[in-house]
């Protein structure tokens, strides 16, 4: 199957996993001490979906491209959650006690796990293993990689940030800090690091380039989480002594404004677009929302149980089936496929080789029930929707997925499509104002030919 005829324009194709952009939701991730997290959407607040985890929950960061969020349990484990289903797909084991530090590599290929033992976990991400583990000394606590993904910063109770090249996983160099340092961010462009020192009150400031300390800035009372905005202008510090956010200007590394929040916040995490922070209340059970613009708590949302870690991130939207579904057996893959409409007008598809895989999107505006079919002559899968402009379109699948390919028409219902083997044709049949109509693929495609009729149903 190549392409329609006439002004039709057949794209490049495309892989399945690059089929469409899926759609993407922000989320936050909240870990609870009750041993779950609470899935919340930033659009309204609310709590979506409640995720039973390991043991304590301590800290919770999602993967670069929103598919998985890696959560560290005081058991010694790491709980993968599918954001797209809000399920455990994996557990890892780690060190012993991991406590707030989890980070991912800017590619999302490793995951830096640190724990009180002194150890960090380097996790291959593809197979869920850990690779290595390095002997660093010290309970550690939180972790941050640098966006060029060479240097990954961790707290250590003595005092001091130990500095990781990830490439050999060696600790090239060791800065000393305030007391009892816990969280650390690190500016978008990569040039600083920000560190809460726990019993100094304060926050240390490092340059990247020379690993040392530029400034320390008094905040308030036994700092725990930081973060910093997408555009690098503030930092946002959660201070468990006295229920506040001290609002840092990286410009001129000042303390600029301190917001009140719950009890004993811990965990603070922006949004991607920077317009809003969330804040982790342990002892109110709650997570504030802070408009960045103002610095205002504008909601108050109930979670579970001492909240300690947030994570927010844009995630892909689930998919969910919404219509009939067509299945057809590809016999030059082996594999069995299922295909339907999704709640965001895509079509969407899993197939079956040696297990089901994820539903794949492969967008469209799709208003009805797509109909498929496996064509021998060209060892390819087709399948045909009516859009939203009342057009049948159709992709196809050779080596890879070509783009939508618009057949037009004027089609009030939803296409059957067949193969016929004497010609060596596809057909594709749909209602019409007129009564059905059809086209048929040989070497081009022809125009619509009008079989006439008053129907009221769909061809089959």
């Amino acid at each position: 199957m190549l392409a329609a005829s006439g002004s039709v324009v057949v794209q490049a194709a495309q892989s399945p996993a690059a089929a469409n952009p899926p759609q993407s939701a922000t989320v936050a991730y909240i870990a609870n001490s009750d041993n779950t997290v609470s899935v919340v959407n930033t659009a309204n607040n609310a709590v979506t979906a409640t995720v039973p985890v390991g043991m304590y929950p301590q800290g919770v960061t999602v993967s670069p491209d929103g598919a998985r969020a890696y959560v560290t349990n005081i058991g010694g484990t790491v709980s993968v959650i599918s954001t797209a289903t809000s399920t455990v797909t994996g557990t890892i084991s780690v060190g012993a006690n991991p406590l707030s530090g989890v980070a991912f590599t800017p590619d999302g290929t490793r995951a830096y796990v640190t724990s009180t033992d002194g150890t960090v976990s380097v996790i291959a991400t593809a197979t869920g293993k850990v690779t290595a583990r390095l002997s660093i000394g010290h309970p550690l606590y939180g972790v941050a990689i640098t966006p060029d993904g060479t240097r990954a910063y961790v707290t250590r109770s003595d005092g001091t940030v130990s500095v990781i090249a990830t490439a050999s996983n060696t600790v090239p160099a060791t800065i000393p800090v305030g007391a009892n340092p816990h969280g650390v961010a690190i500016t978008p462009d990569g040039a600083r690091a920000y560190v809460t020192n726990d019993g100094g009150n304060t926050v240390s400031v490092i340059a990247t380039t020379s690993n040392t300390v530029t400034a320390t800035i008094p905040v308030g009372a036994n700092p725990r989480g930081v973060a910093i905005t997408p555009n690098g202008a503030r930092a946002y510090v959660a201070n468990i002594g006295n229920g506040s956010v001290s609002v840092i200007a990286t410009a001129s590394n000042t303390v600029t404004a301190t917001i009140s929040v719950g009890g004993n916040p811990h965990g603070v995490a922006t949004t991607p677009d920077g317009a809003r922070a969330y804040v982790t209340n342990s002892y109110s059970n709650s997570v504030s929302v802070v408009a960045t613009a103002s610095n205002t708590v504008t909601k108050t949302t109930a979670v579970g149980p001492a909240p300690v870690a947030v994570a927010v991130a844009a995630v892909p939207e689930p998919l969910t089936p919404s219509s009939n579904p067509v299945t057809v057996y590809n016999s030059h893959s082996g594999t069995t496929e299922v295909y339907a409409r999704s709640n965001t007008g895509h079509i969407v598809y899993r197939y079956y080789a040696n297990g089901w895989s994820n539903w794949i999107d492969l967008g469209g505006t799709i208003t009805g029930d797509p109909a498929v079919l496996y064509n021998p002559r060209f060892g390819t899968t087709e399948v045909y929707a009516r859009t939203s402009a009342n057009h049948i379109a159709y992709r196809y699948h050779a080596n890879a997925w070509s783009n939508w390919i618009d057949l037009g028409g004027t089609i009030t219902g939803d296409p059957a499509v067949l193969y016929n083997p004497r010609f060596g044709t596809t057909e594709v049949y749909a209602n019409t104002s007129s009564g059905i109509s059809y086209r048929y693929y040989a070497n081009s495609w022809s125009g619509w030919i009008n079989l006439g009729g008053t129907v009221s149903g769909n061809p089959a």
